[in-house]
This record gives C-alpha cells, sequence and structure tokens, in this order.
C-alpha cells in the first residue's frame, strides 16, 4: 500500500488494543485508509539500480453516501549479481464505508498480498560451510478481510459488529 494512501498509524499495546478484537491480546498496528470525499486517481512508478522497482494505481471516490477506494501496487529487484535476491511482491486492496442511515454505518474491505523473494548469498569471510549453500523458502500468499457495522443509538449508545479474517 502506497504511503499516499494512509492517514494514519496507530500502536495500540496492552489491554487498550483489546477493543479491536482478540488479535489485540498483544498489541495491535491500525492503519487507516484515507477515504475519499471526491474522485481520486493516482499513479506512482519507480525504477532504480539493480532493477528495483515500485509501480501503484489507486482509485477512490464517493458517490452518495458510499465511499470506495481500491489500490494495486507491485515491487520488486533483481537482486545483486552473482548472490541472488530477486524480490517480487504484489499487493491489491479494496474498501468500502457506506453510510445506510444516519444511525448505520457499514465497512469492509480486503487486502490480497503475493510475493516471494530470494536469500542473499554469503560472501567471504564467511564460513566456509554456508559459503555455497542456497537457501531457498515458500512464496507468500496473504488474504485479510474485514467487515465491521455500527449502529448509533437513540440514547447515545454505540453497537459494534466486526468480524476479520486472515
Amino acid at each position: 500500500m502506497s504511503a499516499l494512501d494512509i492517514e494514519s498509524v496507530e500502536i495500540v499495546r496492552s489491554s487498550g488494543a483489546l477493543v479491536k478484537g482478540l488479535s489485540g491480546l498483544t498489541g495491535v498496528i491500525d492503519v487507516r485508509t484515507k477515504k475519499p470525499e471526491k474522485e481520486t486517481f493516482s499513479l506512482t512508478g519507480k525504477y532504480g539500480e539493480l532493477h528495483n522497482y515500485l509501480t501503484g494505481i489507486h482509485y477512490g471516490n464517493k458517490i452518495r453516501k458510499i465511499s470506495f477506494s481500491t489500490a494495486a501496487s507491485f515491487l520488486g529487484s533483481g537482486g545483486i549479481p552473482g548472490r541472488k535476491g530477486k524480490e517480487r511482491i504484489a499487493n491489491f486492496h479494496g474498501e468500502l464505508d457506506w453510510a445506510i442511515s444516519p444511525k448505520l454505518k457499514l465497512a469492509a474491505g480486503s487486502t490480497y498480498i503475493d510475493g516471494s523473494r530470494e536469500f542473499v548469498n554469503i560472501m567471504e569471510p564467511g564460513a566456509p560451510a554456508i559459503l555455497n549453500r542456497e537457501e531457498k523458502f515458500d512464496p507468500i500468499h496473504t488474504l485479510i478481510t474485514y467487515v465491521k457495522m455500527d449502529y448509533s443509538g437513540n440514547d447515545g449508545s454505540l453497537s459494534e459488529f466486526q468480524t476479520n479474517m486472515a
């Protein structure tokens, strides 16, 4: 996710994190994305040495009571010549905020991350036993989704239902 799409980052620790759900037992990093008030579009691209690249596209809009945002980004590196270190990461993200009525609000979102990375080979004076060893690991495939519904009562109370899946 591009830093341009982030409104704030909050680190919540100890018992205060429990309001974020059971995953809050050890703490939560709450990344809040920007909510578009009008149509927005951005396209970014960077390229550097060692075939490092970063590309991203973002679109968001607010139509009546619905605000939505979607983004995709790709980054990678060709690694160090002769030493490996190739890296590829793709990230797709979308979210929706809907004010169904003045008392009822729905928010939903999903993020998918897919990637792979090679370890960089060790150089001298590294230990002889590992100088020629090829290190590999499985690629990453992650899906994170959430749905949250808020209801405001006449007496000022707020009820919240939320579900998450990773």
